[in-house]
Formats: C-alpha cells, structure tokens, sequence
C-alpha cells in the first residue's frame, strides 16, 4: 500500500515510479568511509542480490525486503542530507530510474558503487565509482569504462590489469590489503594520477610501519617502499 502523504505539494511524481519494488537490504545515514569522498555523510541505499560472489564480501546481499520506491523516498525523507549512495550487492541490477526521477525532484545528489559489469546510462547519476573484480573474474568483461572515481580491492594482483581502465577514471582510488583490525598486519594506498600516499603496517606483529607520500609532478619515479625494504630488511 502506497504512503501518498509523502508525494504531493508542488512536487507531481508518476505513480507508476511510486509503486516500482526494489531489493533493499538496508538504508542508513553513515559518513563515507573510503575513496575521494571519505568523511562526508551520504545516505546509502543497499540494494539486494548481486551478480557476482567475491570471497571477501561483508554485505549478505541476499537477505532484503521489498520495498516500493514511496517507501525508500520515506526513509529517506528522515535524513538532513541531501547526498545519497546506491550501493550493493549490485545497485545496477535495479530499475534505478524511478528513484533518480523522483530523488532529482527534491534535490538529492545522486552517486552508485558498482562492480562495473552492467552500463550505466548516461545522466542516471551524479556520481560514478567503480570497484572491478577482475582479481575474481577474469573472463566477466567491465562494460563500465568510464566514471569519476575507481576502488579496487588488492589481493596480491598485478595492478597493471587495470591500466586500460583507469584511463576512463578520473580521481582517486583507495586499497586495502590485510587484516580490518588496525592492530594486526595491514597495509592500504590512496592513489590519484598526481600523487600516491601508502601505509604499510606488515611487519613486527603490525609494530613497524612505513608511510610514503609521492608527488608524481615532482619525485624521480621510485617506488621508494619496495627500494627501502631491499636495502634494509
């Protein structure tokens, strides 16, 4: 049963967007943790079912209720932010047009986390950041070239496996490797085409660490974390 209460005023919504049904895992108002937006509150919407199954994935994205797009935007209506993430699972898997039609009117600024497998039309989003999963699937083909921000995931790969991609991608891309618990092994990087920043905290228990900051414009091309260790450890 629709909430009508939520649309009307000046705002006109077609009721055909109203009643699409969606997966929702959940819906929540978080400050983005990662990536070139880190630490600025977003409203994420979680959509359920995915079509990829990656080994480190924190999200049981097969666990959701159907809710229809009135209902999402009266979850949404009880944030003070104007900023919204779909995420997953796989957002693009989801009709995400009635959403963006009926969140545009009301002024939200519109980003998707996507694994890059399906396109994304243009002028749907605001916003486009892609986490490939080549290190998993190898044969299952990024149809998502272009964006504004890439994440991947490092898991021991060659990076140079996105090198035909990143040239689509515009900003900055943050890694992780190792343990989420900050007093055990871990390493991540925070990489844009002008400068890199690692954290390496992998030896001694996760009692050393190394930090690098590289201005691309302005150092001699050395990769001067992997030149420390073979000289000193």
């Amino acid at each position: 049963m629709l909430n009508c209460d939520i649309s009307g005023g000046q705002i006109v919504d077609n009721p055909s967007d109203l009643s699409q049904v969606y997966n929702i895992v959940e819906i929540f108002h978080s400050v983005q943790g990662e990536g070139f937006h880190a630490g600025i509150p977003h409203i994420f919407v979680r959509f359920g079912s995915c079509n990829l199954r990656c080994s480190w994935c924190d999200t049981d994205f097969d666990t959701y209720s159907n809710m229809t797009a009135i209902d999402i935007l009266g979850e949404i209506l009880k944030f003070d932010c104007k900023r919204i993430i779909f995420t997953g699972g796989e957002p693009m898997l989801q009709d995400l047009w009635p959403l963006h039609r009926l969140l545009k009117r009301r002024g939200y600024t519109l980003s998707i986390e996507s694994n890059g497998t399906i396109n994304i039309p243009e002028g749907l989003l605001e916003w486009i950041c892609i986490s490939p999963k080549d290190q998993m699937y190898p044969n299952v083909a990024i149809r998502q070239r272009i964006g504004d921000e890439m994440k991947v995931v490092y898991c021991g790969q060659d990076l140079s496996m996105y090198d035909s991609l990143k040239n689509g991608f515009e900003n900055t891309t943050f890694a992780w490797s190792g343990s989420i618990d900050i007093s055990k092994e871990h390493y991540y990087f925070i990489r844009h085409d002008k400068f890199l920043i690692e954290y390496d905290n992998t030896q001694n228990n996760a009692n050393h660490i190394h930090s690098v900051l590289r201005d691309f414009n302005g150092d001699y091309g050395e990769d001067i974390l992997s030149k420390h260790y073979n000289s000193n450890h």
